[in-house]
C-alpha cells in the first residue's frame, strides 16, 4: 500500500504536521505548505493527490462550527459554484501540463502571494462589485487550486476583503476548502492521478495534521499570529523562488 520508500513517507508526515501547525495558528496554510514542500521531491500532481483526504476531513469541523452555515451559503453560493468549475478546469490543464510548467506556476504564485501579503495593505471591500467579483475570484482561484493547490490568489484574498468577521471568515474558509478539495478529489481520480495507494497515504496524514493543529493552537498562546504569519510568508517567498529556479533548470 506504500507507493514511496519509508523515508519519503516520513517526509510527507512531517510536512502535514507543519501544515497542521500553520492551520491551527492562523486558520489556513495546509495546501500551501504541502505543495511548497512536496512539489519538488514528489511532483505537483502527487502532492495534490496526497492533499485531498486530509484537506476534506480537517475542514469539516471548521465548516460546521460558527453558526452561520446557511447565511454563508446564501451569500457565497455563486463563489462556491464558480470554484467547482475552476477546479475542474484546472484539473484538465494539470493532466496535460509538464512538470516544469507546473513548478514554475507554483513558484510564481507562491512568490506573488508572499510578496503581496508582506508589502500590501488589506484589500478594499468589493461593495456593489461583489456580484461579479465573487464568482470571478473563485473561478480563477479554483483553476489555480486544480493545477497547483493554491486557492489563496485570489480566492482567499476575496473572502478576506468582504469582512466576514473572524468567526465568519474561519467558517467560510472551512466550507470553501471542503468544496474545492472534494472537487479536486473527483478531478484527480477521473484523470487517474489520485490512486487508492495515494489516498491511503493521505489518510495516514490526517492524525499528523490534527496533531499539528493542536500544537498550532498552543503556540498561539506564546507567539503572536502576526509574527508567525510574517515568518510563514518569508518561508513561502523563499520556497517560491526555489521552485522557479528549479523549473528553469528543468526547462533548460
Amino acid at each position: 500500500m506504500f507507493p514511496f520508500p519509508l523515508e519519503i513517507v516520513a517526509l510527507v508526515l512531517a510536512t502535514f504536521l507543519f501544515g497542521g501547525i500553520s492551520k491551527g495558528l492562523i486558520g489556513l496554510g495546509l495546501p500551501v505548505v504541502v505543495l511548497a514542500l512536496l512539489a519538488a521531491p514528489l511532483g505537483v500532481p502527487t502532492a495534490l493527490a496526497l492533499l485531498v483526504v486530509p484537506a476534506v476531513l480537517t475542514n469539516i469541523w471548521q465548516a460546521l462550527d460558527g453558526g452561520a452555515l446557511f447565511a454563508l451559503l446564501r451569500r457565497l453560493w455563486s463563489f462556491f459554484l464558480a470554484a467547482i468549475c475552476g477546479v475542474t478546469l484546472g484539473g484538465f490543464v494539470l493532466a496535460g501540463a509538464s512538470e516544469a510548467l507546473l513548478l514554475a506556476l507554483l513558484g510564481g504564485v507562491l512568490t506573488l502571494y508572499a510578496g503581496f501579503a508582506l508589502l500590501s495593505p488589506p484589500l478594499p471591500e468589493p461593495g456593489r462589485h461583489e456580484v461579479w467579483m465573487a464568482p470571478s475570484s473563485a473561478l480563477v482561484g479554483g483553476v489555480m487550486f486544480g493545477m497547483v493547490g493554491n486557492f489563496i490568489v485570489p480566492g482567499v484574498l476575496y473572502l478576506q476583503a468582504i469582512r466576514l468577521g473572524r468567526d465568519g471568515l474561519v467558517q467560510a474558509l472551512g466550507m470553501t476548502f471542503i468544496v474545492i478539495s472534494s472537487t479536486l478529489g473527483v478531478s484527480l481520480t477521473s484523470h487517474s492521478v489520485l490512486t487508492p495507494d495515494l489516498a491511503f497515504v493521505g489518510a495516514l496524514c490526517v492524525p499528523s495534521t490534527l496533531l499539528g493543529m493542536v500544537i498550532g493552537r498552543r503556540i498561539r498562546r506564546h507567539v503572536s499570529e502576526d509574527t508567525f504569519r510574517r515568518l510563514f510568508l518569508i518561508g513561502l517567498l523563499v520556497t517560491g523562488i526555489y521552485n522557479l529556479v528549479r523549473a528553469a533548470q528543468m526547462g533548460g
